[in-house]
């Protein structure tokens, strides 16, 4: 039988507070005598508090709007195309492309919501949206610029024009069901959930966490999906640098060096894009500011490239349209005029003959 005695350090000596029995395995203390400075006893070990990393209101409602704002001028456009340009052969093109700017933009709305205030399901639903959304936008954009610039590019092809079409629209089905395809393997084999960073060491006083989507080989599949969009960006970027001086006949169509300066912007803002996702991902708030404000600036960026010009343009042929038709009935009655003058000029010929 053995006893360890427990003495505690009070003012200059120690004192008996306790004793622990190690053949009973009992722990025998003595309250009256245990002195604490404070209103309990002493911790074991270091308390660790967990605080969460979200988006700030402020910041997000700054993001939501500018995202808004985006949407709001994205449809505009959309609307103006349908009215103006029913019949032209591009239409379905601009189209496409402005509802890959709509698609991309509402991600960006998405990306921002507090996922503490929501359940595990609805968070993994969102995380999969939001992926969705986007991947499938900047797949969109990417197919029609890069239609567009091979279009210019084949421009002196022997082709004849329904087989260019058609050939434009086995690429862009192509692009969507590549993408299509790897975001379902993704989503089947490894769906997206809610996971929690920890960013700071185990022995502080505060942790801070953040939530965001991950998987379980989330690089991998970001490999995947970069893997085959890089060189498809490669190619459009070296395609739009060898029609940058070319001449643009038809009306309906947008200039080459818009075209190349829209397809270099996409190339460049989805570099930085990734980068700023990779490297930002422990601080919430500067990872959805960044991001969001990559995609919003290509966004308005290619916006203002691509139709722009084509409003200006628009907006002139219809200035001159109204004022010769304001001017049609002038000239008749001028030519009227000078069919009356022209006669009476040539009876007094006959007079004075």
């Amino acid at each position: 039988m053995a006893s360890i005695e427990l003495l505690q350090f009070q003012g200059s000596g120690g004192v008996l507070v306790g004793d622990f029995n190690t053949s009973t395995q009992q722990l025998r203390l003595i309250n009256h005598l245990l002195r604490f400075k404070g209103p309990a006893a002493a911790r074991d070990r270091t308390l660790v508090l967990e605080q969460g990393l979200h988006v700030g209101l402020l910041m997000f409602g700054i993001v939501s709007s500018a995202a808004a704002l985006t949407i709001i001028i994205t449809l505009t456009f959309l609307l103006f195309t349908l009215i103006h340009h029913k019949h032209a052969c591009s239409g379905c093109l601009e189209e496409l492309l402005l509802l890959g700017l709509l698609l991309s933009s509402s991600s960006v709305m998405i990306s921002g919501l507090d996922g503490a205030s929501l359940s595990p399901e609805v968070f993994q639903t969102l995380c999969s949206v939001r992926l969705w959304i986007l991947s499938l936008g900047h797949t969109v954009v990417l197919a029609v610029l890069f239609i567009r610039s091979w279009g210019l590019y084949s421009l002196h092809s022997t082709k004849p024009p329904h087989q260019r079409r058609r050939s434009s629209l086995c690429v862009l089905l192509w692009f969507l069901l590549m993408d299509a395809f790897l975001l379902s393997t993704w989503q089947i084999l490894d769906p997206l959930r809610r996971e929690e960073l920890q960013h700071g060491e185990q022995d502080v006083v505060v942790r801070p966490f953040s939530e965001t989507c991950s998987s379980t080989n989330m690089e991998l599949w970001t490999i995947a999906l970069c893997g085959y969009k890089a060189p498809l960006m490669g190619l459009g970027c070296f395609v739009a640098w060898s029609i940058r001086r070319t001449e643009v006949i038809k009306r309906s169509e947008v200039s080459s060096f818009s075209l190349t300066l829209s397809m270099f912007s996409l190339t460049l803002f989805s570099v930085a894009g990734a980068a700023a996702s990779l490297l930002t991902t422990h601080n919430p708030s500067l990872h959805f500011c960044l991001r969001s404000a990559i995609i919003l600036c290509c966004n308005i960026c290619i916006l203002s490239l691509m139709f722009t010009p084509q409003l200006r343009l628009d907006a002139d042929i219809e200035t001159l349209t109204l004022q010769l038709r304001d001017s049609e009935p002038r000239l008749q009655y001028a030519a009227r005029n000078n069919g009356k003058h022209g006669v009476r000029h040539q009876s007094k010929l006959h007079l004075d003959d």
